[in-house]
């Protein structure tokens, strides 16, 4: 298994593999010669690197984990092969839409403005009703966000494309 291991601003590759000897590891490449044991669960390891022993405190603080050694700690965040997957994905999945410009369909009086400004909403929301042609207008959201101008009052006509409502 590969891990993508940041410690401080320095990133490494680090692969893990079974063998008959035991677990392998390399880090950027270089085959590493490690043993360790776990003295207190999740918390305190005796660990030798290359014939060198350390002991390491570890603290995990969220995604990263926090790490004692030597008089020194190092902030040292994981990603597994999957985790990395995800990652990238992310990266290159477009961001959920937020924040509008709600304008008239068509000329029409306005019946009940139902938002201020400063209000969350969601989409889907009903800002605002219009009436047209004896009929009544529901306008709804189309993104989420946060009602940025209430440009219209109730009674107020309005002609097509007139701004009604902006939400950041």
């Amino acid at each position: 298994m590969k891990y993508q291991t940041r410690i401080g601003d320095k990133t490494y590759e680090v692969e893990l593999t079974a063998g008959d000897g035991g677990t392998g590891v390399s880090v950027d490449g270089n085959e590493v010669n490690v043993d360790y044991f776990e003295i207190s669960a999740g918390a305190i390891y005796s660990i030798i690197i290359d014939g060198r022993s350390y002991e390491l405190w570890v603290r995990r603080e969220g995604k990263e984990y926090e790490v004692f050694a030597e008089g020194r700690t190092l902030n040292v965040a994981v990603l597994d092969e999957r985790r990395q997957r995800v990652e990238s994905m992310k990266a290159t999945m477009p961001s959920a839409k937020t924040g509008f410009v709600m304008k008239a369909p068509m000329p029409a009086v306005v019946t009940a403005v139902l938002v201020e400004p400063g209000q969350e909403i969601k989409q889907g929301d009903v800002l605002c009703q219009l009436e047209a042609m004896k009929m009544e207008n529901e306008m709804a959201a189309e993104a989420n966000g946060v009602v940025a101008e209430v440009k219209i009052a109730a009674g107020d006509g309005v002609e097509q494309n007139d701004v009604l409502i902006v939400v950041e």
